[in-house]
């Protein structure tokens, strides 16, 4: 079995997301921003991101984390722009291990 989300919260500019294990990982807000998979944000085909992170609302603020899928998902809606991302728990813990691209995420 993979990775399973077990809570996430705000804080401030970060959402904490608590793994089924006990650790917990801090994730930039704007990087999960940029990096939404969703069909509206990264092309289906060739994986390009199709949102330029600089254009996106100075208060760009993550709202109501919520866990899906038994553990499996993130969902988070963006205020003030009314948009939803879903992100892979695997993906979210591979990253957070650094098995994946080096990005900026924090380990607590």
């Amino acid at each position: 079995m993979g990775s399973l989300i077990r809570s996430a919260a705000l804080d401030a500019s970060l959402c904490n997301v608590t793994w089924s294990d006990g650790h917990t990982t801090a994730f930039p807000a704007l990087w999960l921003r940029d990096h939404c998979g969703c069909p509206d944000c990264l092309h289906p085909e060739t994986h390009q991101r199709l949102v330029d992170t600089f254009s996106l609302p100075d208060d760009l603020m993550p709202q109501d984390p919520q866990v899906a899928d038994n553990g499996r998902a993130l969902v988070l809606t963006w205020s003030p722009e009314s948009h939803s991302s879903r992100y892979d728990a695997d993906l979210l813990r591979r990253l957070a291990d650094g098995k994946g691209p080096t990005e900026p995420v924090a380990k607590t």
